[in-house]
């Protein structure tokens, strides 16, 4: 990337760089807790995949607008109000209209689903929803020269030894942590605390 397209799209490289950092370090990052014990109150991933999973694709969204809307700006161009909308699709038939895009119908889709999710009751997305239209979304920023690929992301985690916790019914507790590399080097962890109870304590 240019250091000119780096000043100009740099608030949005940024927004679309903490996307992957987190959507990364969210999908991956997963310590299970001891078989057999009962810990304070986690609850298991796969329960909250899909409320992650919709929320980042509202995420999603809104940067894919945010990005068309800065394209059209950045190089000089105009929508004619009485033939387009003064919206996402509006601004996705535009461009396709140009031919500034490589695909507008995956694009339209996506506004789609987006709309949905946000809209109706029963809409949501998954973790395969969301990767397939973040690669799509990602082709069009590489086709513009945005963005040149994506970084190499690693999760790592680790469960530190176990510890006495002097509390009523608790057993024993671990601290945890969890970190994600960019390229090599870390830019993101979490850390926390698990307690494990006796059974009667856990009631």
């Amino acid at each position: 990337m240019t250091n000119n397209l780096s000043n100009t799209y740099g608030e949005f490289i940024q927004a679309w760089r903490k996307l992957l950092i987190e959507y990364n370090f969210i999908k991956s990052c997963h310590i299970d807790p001891l078989p057999g014990m009962i810990n304070n109150g986690m609850v298991p991933q796969e329960d909250l995949a899909p409320f992650m999973a919709s929320n980042f694709y509202l995420r999603l969204g809104s940067i894919l607008d945010e990005y068309l809307q800065t394209f059209i700006e950045t190089n000089g161009l105009r929508i004619p109000k009485k033939k387009y909308r003064n919206s996402l699709h509006g601004r996705i038939e535009f461009l396709s209209d140009m031919n500034k895009l490589k695909d507008g119908g995956e694009l339209h889709r996506i506004r789609e689903k987006r709309n949905d999710i946000a809209h109706k009751i029963n809409a949501k997305a998954t973790w395969d929803d969301f990767e397939r239209d973040l690669n799509i979304i990602e082709q069009e920023l590489m086709n513009h020269g945005v963005i040149i690929r994506r970084p190499k992301y690693e999760v790592l985690g680790e469960r530190k030894l176990r510890k006495d916790i002097n509390e009523p019914g608790v057993v024993f507790g671990h601290d945890f942590i969890c970190y994600i590399k960019e390229d090599g080097k870390v830019v993101l962890e979490m850390k926390w605390s698990v307690k494990y109870y006796d059974s009667e304590h856990s009631k």
